[in-house]
């Protein structure tokens, strides 16, 4: 890999870039983060835990795709149904890490409670939660910022700090690496 390591980002969201550039250059001081723009590959509202996975697989597969990175990065955030509160919505955010020999791991950030107010913007309108914020709090690209948690409880937690958790738990297997079997995954 040479003198530092490359890693790619799929997204074109400052906010996505900043978190992973945060958490690789903690371990990796030598490290070049770039941003990537590339599609999720799933709907722009994910859902479950599943399609969210998807999404942060296929950016992560596409950044190697379309660059000469070491490393692919794809977050994604989306709804999950919150257990044991009936009818409750939560957001998640997925960060999936792949190698350019297929190597894969994943690291799911904190999840929170999101408004029904929100919620109801995203079933009624086909909002992305990002949009439905903006209306509700009278901002603009608040995704790319602070997030709803930055609003929710008064940028205590902004969506850089949210996304970091993902990306820190994707990397535990890689930076484990006499203890753990990675996964692997066809690129």
């Amino acid at each position: 890999m040479g003198d530092f390591m490359k890693v790619g980002v799929g997204t074109s969201n400052p906010v996505k870039l900043k978190a992973v550039k945060n958490v690789f250059s903690i371990f990796y001081p030598d490290v070049q983060v770039l941003m990537i723009p590339v599609e999720s590959g799933v709907s722009r509202q994910p859902f479950g835990d599943h399609e969210i996975v998807r999404g942060a697989i296929n950016r992560a597969k596409l950044v190697l795709k379309n660059s000469d990175c070491d490393f692919g990065v794809g977050i994604e955030s989306g709804l999950v149904k919150i257990p044991m509160l009936n009818g409750k919505y939560g957001l998640r955010q997925w960060c999936a890490i792949v190698d350019r020999d297929g190597g894969i791991t994943l690291g799911a950030g904190g999840i929170f409670e999101a408004p029904g107010s929100v919620i109801e913007r995203v079933f009624n309108f086909g909002e992305e939660v990002g949009e439905a914020t903006d209306k509700i709090f009278g901002v603009e690209k608040s995704k790319r910022k602070e997030g709803l948690i930055g609003f929710l409880t008064k940028n205590v937690m902004d969506r850089t700090k949210l996304t970091e958790h993902a990306v820190i738990l994707a990397l535990v297997p890689r930076l484990n690496i006499k203890i753990y079997q990675i996964s692997k995954t066809e690129i």
